[in-house]
C-alpha cells in the first residue's frame, strides 16, 4: 500500500490519490445530501438522480479506504461487529413517524 514491506512512511501522493477517489466517488451521494435531504433546492433539475448504485459504490469506497488505513496504521485488521447487534428500528422508527 504504502509502495513497499519496508516502507516506514504513507507517500502523500498515496493520501492524496485516496482523498480524490473518495471525492469523486462520494459526490453524487453527498450533492444528493447537500441539495435534496438537507436544504432542498427550488429547482430540482440541478440535482443529478443520485440511485442506490452509486450510494453503493460511496458507501463501498468509504469502507474500503477505512479498512486500509486501519490496517495502515494500527497493523490490524478492521473486523466489523456482527450486523445483528445492530438494531436501528427504534431509531428509524422516530425518523419516518
Amino acid at each position: 500500500m504504502a509502495g513497499s514491506v519496508e516502507a516506514s512512511e504513507i507517500p502523500a501522493s498515496v493520501i492524496d490519490d485516496d482523498l480524490a477517489r473518495l471525492r469523486q466517488i462520494c459526490k453524487p451521494a453527498a450533492d444528493f445530501a447537500d441539495k435534496v435531504l438537507v436544504h432542498t433546492d427550488r429547482d430540482q433539475a440541478k440535482v443529478a438522480d443520485t440511485c442506490y448504485g452509486q450510494l453503493d459504490k460511496a458507501i463501498d469506497c468509504l469502507l474500503d479506504l477505512f479498512q486500509k488505513y486501519c490496517l495502515l496504521l494500527s497493523a490490524h485488521e478492521y473486523e466489523a461487529p456482527p450486523m445483528e447487534d445492530d438494531d436501528l428500528s427504534e431509531c428509524l422508527k422516530r425518523l419516518w413517524n
